[in-house]
Protein backbone atom coordinates (compact mmCIF):
# COMPACT_ATOMS: atom_id res chain seq x y z
CA UNK A 1 0.00 0.00 0.00
CA UNK A 2 1.29 3.19 -1.09
CA UNK A 3 -0.11 6.33 0.55
CA UNK A 4 0.47 9.78 -0.92
CA UNK A 5 0.16 13.00 1.31
CA UNK A 6 -1.77 15.35 -0.72
CA UNK A 7 -5.15 17.18 -0.24
CA UNK A 8 -8.22 15.27 -1.45
CA UNK A 9 -10.01 17.98 -4.02
CA UNK A 10 -6.54 19.56 -4.77
CA UNK A 11 -4.85 19.82 -8.35
CA UNK A 12 -1.71 17.25 -7.14
CA UNK A 13 -4.49 15.12 -6.26
CA UNK A 14 -6.26 14.91 -9.78
CA UNK A 15 -3.14 14.54 -11.29
CA UNK A 16 -2.30 11.55 -8.78
CA UNK A 17 -5.97 9.96 -9.54
CA UNK A 18 -5.82 10.58 -13.50
CA UNK A 19 -6.23 7.43 -16.01
CA UNK A 20 -6.72 5.29 -13.41
CA UNK A 21 -9.75 3.27 -11.10
CA UNK A 22 -11.05 4.72 -8.21
CA UNK A 23 -13.00 2.99 -5.69
CA UNK A 24 -15.42 5.30 -5.94
CA UNK A 25 -16.07 4.58 -9.18
CA UNK A 26 -15.63 0.69 -8.67
CA UNK A 27 -19.49 0.31 -9.41
CA UNK A 28 -18.95 1.87 -12.53
CA UNK A 29 -16.90 -1.73 -13.46
CA UNK A 30 -18.44 -4.36 -11.99
CA UNK A 31 -22.24 -4.97 -9.95
CA UNK A 32 -22.29 -5.89 -6.54
CA UNK A 33 -23.54 -9.55 -7.94
CA UNK A 34 -20.09 -9.39 -9.30
CA UNK A 35 -21.75 -8.68 -13.04
CA UNK A 36 -20.26 -6.48 -15.44
CA UNK A 37 -21.65 -2.36 -15.21
CA UNK A 38 -23.70 -1.09 -18.19
CA UNK A 39 -20.79 1.76 -17.78
CA UNK A 40 -17.68 0.11 -17.59
CA UNK A 41 -16.94 0.62 -21.57
CA UNK A 42 -17.53 4.57 -21.44
CA UNK A 43 -15.85 4.32 -17.61
CA UNK A 44 -12.53 2.93 -19.42
CA UNK A 45 -12.68 5.03 -22.22
CA UNK A 46 -12.99 8.32 -19.75
CA UNK A 47 -9.62 6.19 -17.69
CA UNK A 48 -7.94 6.35 -21.57
CA UNK A 49 -8.54 10.24 -21.90
CA UNK A 50 -7.45 10.56 -19.05
CA UNK A 51 -4.29 8.78 -19.08
CA UNK A 52 -3.18 9.98 -22.37
CA UNK A 53 -3.88 13.91 -21.23
CA UNK A 54 -2.16 13.46 -17.81
CA UNK A 55 -5.29 15.13 -16.54
CA UNK A 56 -8.23 14.23 -14.22
CA UNK A 57 -11.76 15.04 -15.98
CA UNK A 58 -13.09 14.24 -12.61
CA UNK A 59 -13.82 17.65 -10.93
CA UNK A 60 -17.42 17.09 -9.81
CA UNK A 61 -18.33 18.42 -6.57
CA UNK A 62 -21.89 18.30 -5.74
CA UNK A 63 -23.87 19.43 -2.73
CA UNK A 64 -23.62 16.06 -0.75
CA UNK A 65 -19.99 15.91 -1.40
CA UNK A 66 -19.22 19.77 -0.16
CA UNK A 67 -21.58 19.16 3.05
CA UNK A 68 -19.23 16.12 3.71
CA UNK A 69 -16.12 17.90 3.38
CA UNK A 70 -17.75 20.29 5.71
CA UNK A 71 -18.55 18.09 8.32
CA UNK A 72 -15.61 15.57 7.66
CA UNK A 73 -13.37 16.95 10.80
CA UNK A 74 -16.60 16.97 13.20
CA UNK A 75 -16.75 13.19 12.54
CA UNK A 76 -13.39 12.22 12.64
CA UNK A 77 -12.81 13.84 16.73
CA UNK A 78 -16.35 12.12 16.96
CA UNK A 79 -14.93 8.88 15.86
CA UNK A 80 -11.68 9.27 17.81
CA UNK A 81 -14.22 10.32 20.83
CA UNK A 82 -16.42 7.13 20.80
CA UNK A 83 -14.17 4.46 19.69
CA UNK A 84 -11.11 5.80 21.55
CA UNK A 85 -9.19 5.17 18.34
CA UNK A 86 -6.61 7.17 16.73
CA UNK A 87 -6.81 8.75 12.70
CA UNK A 88 -4.80 9.48 10.54
CA UNK A 89 -5.89 11.44 7.75
CA UNK A 90 -4.85 10.56 4.03
CA UNK A 91 -4.55 12.19 0.58
CA UNK A 92 -4.52 9.21 -1.26
CA UNK A 93 -3.76 5.70 -1.64
CA UNK A 94 -2.40 3.10 -4.03
CA UNK A 95 -2.71 -0.80 -3.83
CA UNK A 96 0.54 -1.63 -4.77
CA UNK A 97 3.73 -0.11 -6.36
CA UNK A 98 2.08 -0.66 -9.74
CA UNK A 99 -0.49 2.46 -9.16
CA UNK A 100 -3.16 0.98 -11.31
CA UNK A 101 -6.15 1.55 -8.36
CA UNK A 102 -6.70 4.19 -5.45
CA UNK A 103 -8.73 5.06 -3.24
CA UNK A 104 -9.24 8.50 -0.90
CA UNK A 105 -10.64 6.90 2.60
CA UNK A 106 -11.71 10.39 4.97
CA UNK A 107 -8.88 8.64 7.49
CA UNK A 108 -7.24 5.52 8.46
CA UNK A 109 -7.48 3.96 12.08
CA UNK A 110 -4.01 3.95 13.30
CA UNK A 111 -2.90 0.01 14.49
CA UNK A 112 -2.57 -0.07 18.00
CA UNK A 113 -0.40 -2.58 17.91
CA UNK A 114 -2.99 -5.51 19.17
Amino acid sequence: MITLDVIQGSDAWFKARSGIPTASCFDKIITSSGKASTQHIAYSNKLVAEYAMQKSSDDFRGKWMERGTEVEPEAREYYQFITDNEVEEVGLIYKDENRLVSCSPDCLTKDKGL
